[in-house]
């Protein structure tokens, strides 16, 4: 029983529920991964696989199920996993076969060392009707919103978060700011703890606007219950701006700062006030103010050829217009607990109220308030999570090589960063060379297990310690895992050369994808029964698995 629903809204949430259940639907995304010792046989292998899975029998039920379940519990437990992966994500056999036979297929190569990660958390804007929603099938994930829904009914909220995640298109309110606030900011905690279930933590964090709330939660600043409800009243507040009799608007604006402000700046006084809300990358920022404003200065905007979009939003985000709400948002959260700095996770989070590491501030009522009403330095603090510090502590130093995190994860409902992301990295000379990679958890109209899951495939594949089975597994598998024996085994580089030593034994010259060294387990070449050795690895457990 859900705490705090019941009657209908119990039906609904069910409903959607059970829609999404492992045990409910035999279309079960899952993690296949194939490795080798170099790209173009890591492709060879999944070819053959695509090859041996076209001889799979699909007009019975446990195909789909027991089959697949056995298949990627093999591929990842009783194989070695070589230097190059390829990793799918699949719910049946012939979306699969499909997969790994497609001539875009990429595989990754691990990482030397343990690739580290920074969190990403998306503000407003990005939400729509069911996001995430076929993660409830995940315990952990599920126990989140319910918890979740209970908290903001003890806060006041009038409606139940799983009812809303759990409508339908044409009836939800997701778009009102008193719901998708804390629904945003609950589904990004959620994620965060699904994540860490999985074995994946970052080593830093930062969040957009009201991402700093998740954020702030994954630094361990903030309980649960504390962002949300830095998030309930900030949504209950902000959702009373335009019934003050203020008329705001926002625009997304294809110019760096400076070059914005020049244009805000010449907006005749007699229009209203417009300021650069947010600054999103070196090349994109976002305007907010008085709607009347807002309207002139797109035209003139559109007459110079810049770009220039408006939100669909009726509200002044990070305006003159917050301002309005900011003390009775403060009195709201005057009782808010806050864990000290000193006692809170070993995580950075890097602040775009401040473009600085947050590790000092007290993350309290009145940082919350900052957060509201002041410019989203999104573009500068993203560039200081990826900066590595100074490798010493004099003035000076020259900074490490690389970037601090080597790959960004952005945490929301959709990869509505990606974009800023790729040009903040991109206007770095240092950030541009690091070779840091952007994956989004989630994207828009998307089936959220599946996306949660090529985002672990591709932290698994570049040599992050994800727990693939408990990813796979939902819940725990109906009947016991069994290893399948017959599939295709290791693909070999046969552009290989030998030279042969005393002995009789041979030396592999050319691929350098095998073991050095001499090789002396003989197999059989041609009729003669003559015995050679063959090129590869000395461990032909590393090399087929221990499965064959």
């Amino acid at each position: 029983m859900l705490m705090g629903a019941g009657g209908g809204k119990m039906e609904i949430v069910e409903e959607g529920i059970r829609a999404s259940s492992p045990t409910q639907a035999l279309a079960r995304p899952r993690i296949f991964k194939i490795s080798a010792n170099e790209e173009k046989l890591a492709v060879t292998l999944a070819k053959s696989f695509a090859e041996h899975l076209a001889t799979i029998p699909t007009n019975t039920i446990d195909t789909d199920t027991t089959y697949l379940d056995n298949l990627a519990y093999t591929l990842h437990t009783r194989r070695t996993t070589l230097p190059w992966t390829v990793a799918v994500v699949a719910s049946s056999v012939a979306e699969l076969a499909t997969k790994l036979e497609a001539t875009t297929l990429k595989p990754l190569r691990r990482s030397a060392s343990t690739p580290k990660l920074g969190f990403v958390f998306t503000g407003q804007g990005a939400q729509w009707a069911g996001m995430g929603r076929s993660l409830l099938a995940y315990p952990v994930f599920k126990a989140v919103l319910q918890n979740a829904d209970a908290i903001l009914a003890s806060l006041g909220a009038p409606w139940s978060l799983l009812t809303e995640l759990c409508r339908p298109e044409s009836q939800t309110r997701i778009n009102e700011a008193a719901i998708s606030q804390p629904l945003c900011t609950a589904l990004q905690i959620a994620l965060a703890d699904l994540l860490s279930a999985w074995g994946v933590h970052p080593a830093r964090v930062v969040g957009h606007s009201s991402g700093e709330i998740a954020a702030a939660y994954a630094i361990g600043a903030l309980s649960l219950k504390g962002a949300l409800q830095v998030a309930y009243f900030r949504g209950v507040h902000s959702a009373r701006v335009s019934a003050l009799g203020l008329r705001g608007a926002m625009m997304a604006v294809g110019l760096d700062e400076a070059a914005a402000r020049g244009y805000v700046d010449g907006v005749k006084p007699a229009l209203g006030r417009v300021v650069v809300a947010c600054i999103n990358s070196p090349r994109s920022v976002t305007v907010s103010g008085d709607e009347a404003a807002i309207e002139a200065l797109q035209g003139r905007l559109e007459a110079d050829g810049v770009f220039a979009r408006r939100l669909v939003v009726d509200t002044a985000y990070h305006s003159q217009h917050m301002h309005s709400i900011a003390s009775a948002y403060r009195a709201d959260l005057s009782d808010l607990a806050v864990t000290p700095p000193g006692q809170r996770w070993p995580i950075e989070m890097i602040s775009s109220v401040t473009s600085r590491s947050a590790s000092d501030e007290a993350l309290d009522a009145d940082y919350w308030v900052r957060n509201m009403v002041s410019p989203v330095q999104f573009s500068a603090a993203l560039a200081h999570l990826c900066t590595p510090e100074p490798k010493g502590k004099k003035k000076g130093q020259r900074r490490a090589r690389g970037g601090a995190v080597n790959i960004l994860v952005e945490l929301g409902p959709h990869a509505a960063l990606g974009g800023p992301v790729k040009q903040i990295l991109a206007a770095s000379t240092g950030l541009s060379k690091a070779g840091i990679t952007y994956l989004p958890a989630l994207l828009r109209n998307k089936d959220g297990a599946e996306t949660m899951l090529s985002l672990a495939a591709s932290l698994s594949a570049s040599g992050h310690g994800v727990d693939v089975h408990t990813a796979n597994f939902a819940l725990p598998p109906p009947q016991p895992l069994a290893a399948l024996a017959d599939l295709p085994s290791y693909a070999w580089n046969h552009s290989a050369g030998y030279g042969h030593l005393p002995g009789g034994g041979v030396r592999v010259h050319g691929s350098r994808s095998s073991c050095a060294g001499v090789i002396r387990h003989p197999v059989t070449r041609g009729e003669s029964g003559e015995g050679v050795y063959g090129a590869g690895s000395c461990d032909f457990e590393g090399v087929g698995g221990a499965a064959e």
